[in-house]
């Protein structure tokens, strides 16, 4: 019989040892499920709530995400050292599945995909104050592959700072909220899905030891899964891995199917992929911003002046999506007059309660009228169909169809809900975003 090791500084060296042949595997590609927490497969939170009240509470979680995105906007600039939204305890939108750590203390966790957040981050012993979290929390002194970064290490810039030889991270929000820490690193173990369960085993991933949280879920998350376009996020991170390539394709939280967050050349894009660049605006590093150009509803061109969509972002962490106000004002405008042609009139939104500017009393000839909506972007036209430019909703037994999208005093943002039912890719090398038309149900089918 072999004899057992118990040396945990050996263990260790194997362990590394086997990861260190796993990432290489990793360069290939690999996915991970993309699971959203109001959806039917996870049955356990917000079981009793109908299509539309999901629809409702979903956007009033993101609501919160934009009101805390405008203010920091306003006040304090671009600053990437800032979590973007209030995190409240309603709901979040779309998680990953990912292990921290090895041997005794590596724990599986489910963390909030977000690719407006510069830094992966998650509750770690001790923490206080804390959020209650599912899984129990990670303990740095369990697993002997996490390491602390030193105060005086080259990644230890600012926004970070050197405290006692550590270097220390502070999140700061608008209501004076925050999650703060230890920058470290650790082992990242990503499951993958073809075949039996196996892991994709990456080490030395830069993300934030939290010892002090005053922000709130509702069980799950246990962290951010932060995917911005800045140097500490997991994407940039990982690019040498994935050739700098991460893609997801939204479904509909009424459905029973699994969606991937896929990496490099796990990524399949059907014909025709169209492409638009990411701009580089000074100040505003991390945020994936877009050239957005002019609008059409149906085939009709509205000639807004391009200048006002500066600030044009694509965000995994907002429901709908916000125009910025002159030109969701030509948009309604536009809308009204179609459907005025209809002879149908828009109803008093403010004596419904509900979180949409622009609604109709739905009939059974919806759809035949909804238009499309096209996003000109800079090389690219982004074809929104009529069922993600509209809404259904049932507001105490008045069934309703609303415009998903909402005026916005300070930016552009394209939302999860004009993102559906197509396959995005963001390539972190070529600075660019492509996109093609995709059945995303059937994301768990494609090898």
């Amino acid at each position: 019989m072999a004899q057992l090791i118990s040396n945990p500084t050996l263990l260790a060296l194997l362990f590394l040892l086997t990861i260190s042949q796993a990432s290489t595997a990793a360069k290939n590609g690999f996915n991970m499920q993309l699971v959203h927490s109001d959806s039917v497969r996870n049955p356990d939170l917000f079981a009793n709530l109908t299509i539309s009240q999901r629809i409702l509470r979903q956007i009033e979680f993101s609501e919160s995400q934009i009101h805390s995105l405008k203010s920091r906007m306003k006040i304090l600039g671009y600053n990437t050292t800032l979590i973007r939204p209030r995190l409240l305890p309603k709901l979040t939108i779309f998680m990953v599945n990912v292990s921290i750590g090895s041997i005794r203390g590596r724990r599986n966790y489910y963390l909030h995909l977000d690719t407006g957040s510069v830094l992966t981050w998650t509750q770690c012993v001790p923490c206080n104050p804390s959020f209650p979290q599912r899984q129990p929390m990670f303990d740095p002194r369990l697993s002997p592959t996490y390491n602390y970064i030193r105060g005086n290490d080259r990644q230890c810039v600012h926004p970070y700072w050197n405290d006692h030889g550590r270097c220390f991270f502070n999140m700061e929000y608008i209501d004076h909220t925050h999650v703060s820490g230890i920058l470290s690193t650790e082992v990242f173990n990503f499951a993958t899905t073809a075949g039996p369960p196996q892991y994709e085993s990456i080490p030395n991933i830069i993300f934030g030891c939290a010892h002090s949280t005053q922000i709130t879920y509702d069980g799950e998350p246990a962290g951010i899964m932060g995917m911005a376009n800045n140097d500490h996020s997991l994407a940039v991170q990982l690019s040498r891995h994935t050739n700098g390539r991460f893609s997801y394709c939204f479904f509909h939280p009424s459905t029973a199917e699994a969606g991937f967050l896929r990496f490099g050349n796990d990524i399949v894009m059907h014909e025709p992929v169209f492409r638009t660049p990411f701009i580089n605006i000074h100040g505003r590093n991390g945020l994936f911003n877009l050239r957005l150009l002019d609008i059409s509803i149906a085939r009709n061109r509205l000639g807004i002046n391009p200048t006002i969509f500066a600030d044009t972002i694509i965000d995994s962490g907002v429901v709908i999506s916000h125009l910025v106000r002159p030109a969701y004002d030509r948009v309604r405008q536009t809308l009204v007059r179609h459907f005025n042609s209809y002879g149908r009139r828009p109803i008093n939104v403010a004596s419904h309660d509900i979180p949409f500017d622009l609604c109709y009393r739905a009939s059974s000839d919806n759809q035949r009228i909804w238009p499309p909506m096209t996003w000109h972007m800079g090389g690219a036209d982004l074809v929104i169909q009529p069922s993600e430019v509209f809404v259904g909703v049932d507001v105490r037994g008045t069934s309703l169809f609303c415009l998903a999208m909402k005026p916005n005093d300070v930016m552009s943002i394209l939302g999860i809900h004009q993102q559906r039912n197509k396959r995005f890719t963001y390539d972190l090398v070529n600075q660019a975003l492509l996109f093609s038309a995709e059945v995303c149900t059937q994301d768990a089918n494609i090898p």
